[in-house]
């Protein structure tokens, strides 16, 4: 399937108004089910756009504004090719087959950044450790299901990310891939969870460039690492 998207927003000030440089998350990664046949983005005339890569490959738009502007503009055009994904085409390790597991000493080191959970969490049973190992299948869409009966979607464009204890408590919250709630659930259960770029608060250059949240590319991997393996 080929799709278009075509992104737009226009900010407008008072006044001419300097800016400080602005980076633009808007860019989807290419892979074997998205495939980016073509990219057009532009800002306004002067600036100064600079191609770059962060630490965990993904593409951003680092912008320079020369000139006070009283109008800041950002339009993207993407055509895209999409390719259905079977999400339980895979095959586990060994030594992954059951929930919970240990790593193994080379995926351990790699992951432990991505395993730490916060002990004082109080998680409903549904959501913590299981007692006695389960299939590593059944207890991520256990998980998966859960969620998705029991927390209703709530945009956050701006502000602050809800606490995962929060979010609980009121049954509702952003839930991406990768939201602070989501990976306290997934760390919970030793699954590993990262948010591609890491996750703050946005700054008023970040908010201006028309970057939030909902536009923010991120990705959340759960049991990374060769312990899902593609055929």
């Amino acid at each position: 399937m080929k799709i278009g998207i075509h992104f737009h927003a226009r900010y407008e000030y008072e006044e001419p108004a300097s800016f400080s440089p602005h980076l633009v998350r808007l860019f989807p990664r290419n892979s074997h089910n998205v495939r980016v046949e073509r990219t057009a983005f532009a800002t306004d005339g002067g600036a100064d756009i600079q191609y770059r890569h962060d630490l965990f490959d993904n593409e951003v738009a680092r912008c320079f504004y020369p000139q006070k502007e009283s109008r800041l503009d950002f339009d993207l055009e993407l055509d895209l090719e999409l390719i259905e994904k079977n999400p339980f085409h895979f095959l586990l390790d060994s030594h992954a087959l059951r929930l919970p597991f240990d790593y193994l000493p080379h995926e351990a080191a790699v992951l432990a950044p991505f395993l730490g959970s916060n002990p004082s969490l109080a998680l409903p049973p549904e959501l913590a450790p299981p007692s006695t190992p389960l299939p590593t299948v059944e207890a991520i869409v256990n998980l998966n299901h859960w969620i998705f009966e029991n927390l209703g979607y709530e945009r956050r464009d701006e502000g602050e990310a809800m606490p995962p204890a929060e979010t609980l408590a009121a049954g509702r919250g952003a839930l991406p891939p990768g939201s602070r709630a989501s990976r306290s659930f997934c760390r919970a259960g030793r699954m590993p969870c990262c948010i591609r770029p890491p996750k703050k608060a946005l700054s008023s250059a970040e908010r201006s460039s028309g970057v939030s949240r909902a536009n923010a590319a991120r990705s959340c991997s759960l049991c990374s690492l060769n312990l899902i393996r593609s055929r």
